[in-house]
This record gives structure tokens, C-alpha cells and sequence, in this order.
């Protein structure tokens, strides 16, 4: 009995160690498991953390973006604002000249660009009609004036058979505004 208690013993110290050796095993398996689980987190939060970042720093750069192109459009409204005055108070001297420039002006444009028997469209302004009639080149070219009436301030309108040519103070400032804007605001700005 004593062999057969000595051979059960030793099949529980056995079954211990060997219960002792699988626990180990699967302590360390749980251990390295934790850890690989620990690291995957690990990595996970720092890509996490760096997505974020990046998305953070775009976020500030389209701000950036955004508030430099509102910057600029509040400059360049008050740039054109600027050039629209100056073209403004253009005009307004244009509108200012004395009669006698005035119809030196006309004169000029008339004699440049009028061709015989064309119609003009003068200003409303007092005694503008006669001041015209009165000129030299509107008598050589047999020029009449139009019945048909437009707000300008000064200057004429010629129109020909072919085309109408605006020599009108706002229509000389327009296409003077128009086709040097851009050259205006390069050599100022």
C-alpha cells in the first residue's frame, strides 16, 4: 500500500507541477497578450493623437486662409472705392470747366472724329445747343443736332451712320476707368 501511496503521491506532485508549469505558461501568455494589447492602444491613441493634430492644424490654416482673403477683399474694396472717387472727382472738374474750354473741347473732338452731316447729342445745359452751333467745324461739316435727348453734363455724343461714338464727359470717364483701371491700380497699389 505504501508503493501504491507513494505512486499516487507522486502522480499529484506531478499533476501540481505540471498544473504549476500551465499556470505559469498562461500567466506569461496573458502577460504578453496584455501587452500586445497595451501597445496596439498604445499605437492606436498616438495615430489618433496625430490625425487630430493634423486635422487641428488644417483647421487653423483654412482660418488662416479664410481671414487673409477677407483681408484682402476689405483692401482691394477700399482700393477700388478709392479709384472710383478719383474718377469721380474727375468728372466733377470735367463738369466744372468754363464754357469757353469747354467748346475749345468739343471743338477738338468734332473735328477729330465728326464726319460730314452727322447728328450730335449735346448736354442740357443752358445755351449748350447754341455755344455748339456757334463753332466753326460744325458749320464746315454740316452737323445738325438731335432731337433725341440724353442726360450728360458736357461733351457730345457724335452719331454717324455707322456707329455712335460717346465723347460725353461720363462716357469719356467710363471708358477711361475701364481701360486703365487695372494700370492705375498696379502703378498705386
Amino acid at each position: 500500500m505504501e508503493r501504491e501511496t507513494n505512486f499516487v503521491q507522486k502522480i499529484i506532485v506531478d499533476a501540481n507541477k505540471q498544473k504549476e508549469n500551465i499556470k505559469k505558461e498562461a500567466q506569461q501568455e496573458a502577460q504578453k497578450i496584455v501587452k500586445e494589447k497595451e501597445n496596439q492602444e498604445k499605437e492606436f491613441f498616438n495615430a489618433e493623437k496625430k490625425l487630430l493634430k493634423n486635422e487641428l492644424e488644417n483647421l487653423l490654416k483654412n482660418e488662416k486662409d479664410i481671414s487673409f482673403i477677407e483681408q484682402n477683399q476689405v483692401v482691394l474694396g477700399a482700393k477700388q472705392q478709392m479709384l472710383a472717387d478719383v474718377f469721380d472727382l474727375a468728372l466733377e472738374k470735367l463738369k466744372k470747366l468754363p464754357a469757353k474750354d469747354e467748346a475749345l473741347f468739343v471743338q477738338n473732338i468734332l473735328t477729330k472724329f465728326a464726319s460730314d452731316n452727322d447728328e450730335l447729342i449735346v448736354s442740357n445745359k443752358k445755351g449748350e445747343k447754341e455755344r455748339i452751333e456757334k463753332l466753326s467745324v460744325f458749320k464746315q461739316k454740316k452737323l445738325k443736332i438731335s432731337d433725341v435727348s440724353k442726360n450728360i453734363s458736357g461733351g457730345v455724343i457724335i452719331i454717324s451712320q455707322k456707329c455712335e461714338q460717346d465723347f460725353s464727359f461720363e462716357g469719356l470717364i467710363k471708358d477711361k476707368y475701364q481701360n486703365s483701371f487695372y494700370q492705375i491700380a498696379k502703378q498705386l497699389f
